[in-house]
């Protein structure tokens, strides 16, 4: 299991709202009240715990009661450091247009899957549309401001990055691969036969037009894997054989280069693929592996200046905390 503050990771806590929503089912045992205050911003236990429970909704084996401890203090700390960007984003006249927000809250919606399954989400959640709208927009202005005072310079030297491949021979080792963009359709697993059949005509729908000519890139903005995918109109790059679920896998291998798949069933959706190449388990060469390099070595340095930042706002914010008590752990039905 990761360490609290892997799981908890500071600045993101709050950035992905639909893995909240997508946990909505669980109980969990309510403290009332303010735990922190952050420049006289109240930040309350049940935020806390929505987002405790958000991030062990999926683990199995469930965490221990020390674990959901140490991830309720890193949780905490996390939506702590949100409050303080946003504030700054704030203080920096930072805007997020409401067309900005209802397409987040849209490609959250087919993330989740779906408009039903979306509202019932939301229901769950507790959060009322116009709560979901305000936290969408914080988190949106947050980004903004990372892209503005830390992102846009960060810049990888090509002896980082060769330097970075040498000393790391292991981690460009890999598995059989096959170059993948690829849609989903999410349905829950659970879904009743209703909704999983009205996905998966739907998934019917985008394999004819797919097939008759339409753009795969636009109908990734909304159906692409994740976030990094859609922002390359689907294209997830090379993935290991392992990474796959077995009948995405089976169809990624034995389908001919260029060519659409038929719609593919899994628990999670209905997917459509195209494989544009494949390569066999080996190491990947520096030119190869050199894209992977240089955003892991930007990704470190956002981190790094991030953590920088933060550390400077909490030097001259008021974080106040008023209740000694640890927040209650979330509890299982």
């Amino acid at each position: 299991m990761k360490t609290a503050r892997e799981a908890a990771p500071s600045v993101f806590i709050g950035v992905h709202l639909w893995v909240l929503l997508a946990a909505g089912g669980m109980a969990l045992a309510q403290v009332p009240g303010t735990i922190a205050t952050v420049n006289g911003t109240p930040i309350s236990s049940k935020t806390v715990n929505d987002v405790v429970k958000s991030l062990i909704a999926t683990q199995q084996p469930p965490p221990s009661s020390e674990e959901i401890a140490q991830l309720s203090d890193a949780a905490l700390e996390s939506l702590i450091d949100l409050e303080l960007l946003y504030q700054a984003a704030q203080r920096e006249q930072i805007r997020v247009s409401d067309q900005e927000v209802q397409a987040e809250i849209a490609r959250n919606k087919a993330r989740v899957g779906g408009d039903k399954a979306f509202a019932a989400a939301l229901q769950q959640s507790g959060l009322s549309e116009a709560q979901l709208a305000a936290e969408t927009r914080k988190t949106l202005m947050v980004d903004r401001l990372f892209e503005q005072r830390i992102d846009k310079d960060v810049k990888v030297t090509p002896d980082a990055a060769r330097r970075f491949y040498d000393e790391h021979p292991a981690e460009f080792q890999h598995g059989e691969q096959a170059h993948l963009r690829e849609l989903i359709v999410r349905v829950s697993p659970t879904a009743p036969a209703a909704e999983r059949a009205k996905a998966r005509q739907l998934a019917d729908d985008l394999h004819g037009q797919l097939h008759g000519g339409a753009d795969f890139a636009r109908f990734a903005k909304t159906y692409a894997v994740d976030a990094g995918a859609a922002a390359h109109g689907g294209d997830r790059g090379f993935v290991d054989r392992e990474a796959l679920s077995p009948a995405v896998a089976q169809a990624a291998f034995a389908l001919p280069i260029g060519q659409l798949s038929q719609v593919i069933e899994t628990p999670d959706g209905y997917h459509l693929l195209i494989v544009s190449e494949r390569r066999p388990a080996g190491r990947l060469s520096f030119e190869d592996a050199r894209p992977m390099v240089e955003q892991a070595l930007r990704e470190s340095e956002r981190r790094q200046r991030q953590q920088a930042y933060i550390a400077e706002l909490r030097k001259t914010a008021k974080i106040e905390r008023p209740t000694p008590e640890p927040v209650a752990a979330p509890v299982y039905n």
